[in-house]
């Protein structure tokens, strides 16, 4: 059984659920007790943690919470997700399951996880905000290399488009404040950035198949030589300010070596939400713009990527945008080949929501040899 860590913390009437929870499951039949055992043994189970621990069960055959979390960057997952995870075996299978082997090296880094998917460029969302957000920008002085066959009459997603509003970055207000905030340093690498900017070759990605490599780390994991390449690597729409702050803030993630909170982003480019002004004030969801660092395993991957994209900003600031499924998907560990249907807010929701293959394969693992040994104490 699987569940997040905030069930250690949860309670009800003042006592923790999952000492309830655990009671429960160590000791099913007592809550059938006033119903009878019709003559049937009573069975108890062990609910055993999947990790190396010198505690020893009480005796109602459970360990203290803590105990059955799983770090699962402890075992080689290129993500920090901590998970309650347990394993209940019947009292009369006197096997002890050993437990996860943790990985020698630490997990792969995201940059090493995601070498090898081709670079992309994100959408341009057409909504009434994105509208009126182009008609800022191109009501403007043009960006230095000027417009270079931009639309200017309204939102168009386009490559010429897409490179005209980042390009423009240098003129806006916000990029005008970085040297006033002591980011000078920043301002000098987004110019850089922005001086180079080209259109990704293979521009928005797609869903079905596109050219790109596995990782080196794990690669015959993710490998399979069938495909040519990988699916579901096709970028999301952002709208033109959500450009600029992604620009921003992963620009400042590669000066800085970790990602900004709301009180480093220019004052021009925050959103103007009540709760933006709220957290500036308490520090609370401050990194509600939060970039995935290249050296660093991934925060944890969650179904709020169906939503938006802001938790999940790629390093590179030359895209400037949110992880596609896929580069969600490989940071969850799903091979390459695995498709996932539905539409792209669904994909993120499967994504999100799966306990990483990878680390699946190792409980089954630790599952396998308890059936196995159990097999020989019962033949």
């Amino acid at each position: 059984m699987e569940n997040v860590t905030g069930i250690i913390s949860a309670r009800l009437g003042g006592e923790p659920v999952l000492n309830e929870v655990l009671k429960d499951l160590s000791d099913p039949g007592r809550m059938n007790a006033e119903h009878g055992q019709g003559g049937m043994r009573r069975y108890r189970y062990v609910i055993w943690p999947l990790v190396e621990t010198a505690q020893r069960p009480d005796l109602w055959g459970v360990y203290p919470p803590q105990q059955y979390v799983i770090e699962a960057d402890r075992y080689g997952i290129p993500q920090k997700r901590h998970r309650v995870i347990l394993l209940g075996i019947r009292d009369d299978i006197q096997v002890s399951p050993r437990p996860l082997t943790v990985a020698a090296d630490g997990p792969p880094t995201l940059g090493a996880i995601l070498h090898g998917l081709p670079a992309l460029r994100s959408g341009i969302a057409r909504t009434p905000d994105s509208r009126q957000q182009w008609a800022d920008i191109a009501s403007g002085p043009p960006p230095p290399k000027g417009w270079r066959g931009a639309e200017r009459h309204d939102v168009v997603d386009s490559p010429a488009q897409w490179s005209a509003i980042l390009r423009s970055a240098v003129m806006q207000p916000w990029f005008l404040e970085l040297e006033g905030l002591g980011q000078a340093d920043v301002r000098d690498r987004l110019a850089a950035v922005l001086d180079g900017l080209t259109v990704p070759v293979d521009d928005r990605g797609s869903d079905s198949v596109l050219r790109g490599e596995p990782p080196e780390a794990l690669r015959g994991w993710f490998e399979d030589p069938r495909l040519k390449g990988v699916c579901n690597h096709g970028t999301r729409e952002h709208m033109p300010q959500d450009l600029y702050r992604y620009l921003f803030a992963a620009a400042f993630a590669a000066e800085k070596g970790r990602s900004p909170r709301l009180g480093d982003f220019p004052p021009a480019l925050l959103p103007m939400h009540e709760n933006v002004t709220r957290s500036l004030r308490s520090d609370n969801f401050a990194d509600r713009f939060r970039v995935q660092l290249a050296d660093l395993p991934a925060t944890t991957v969650m179904s709020h990527l169906a939503k938006d994209g802001h938790y999940f900003i790629h390093p590179d600031p030359a895209q400037a945008r949110s992880l596609t499924v896929r580069e969600a998907a490989r940071l969850q560990t799903f091979p390459d080949n695995y498709f996932f249907c539905g539409n792209r807010g669904e994909q993120y929701t499967q994504v999100g929501n799966a306990v990483p293959p990878l680390l699946a394969r190792q409980i089954a693992g630790v599952v396998a040899d308890v059936l196995a040994a159990s097999t020989l104490c019962t033949g």
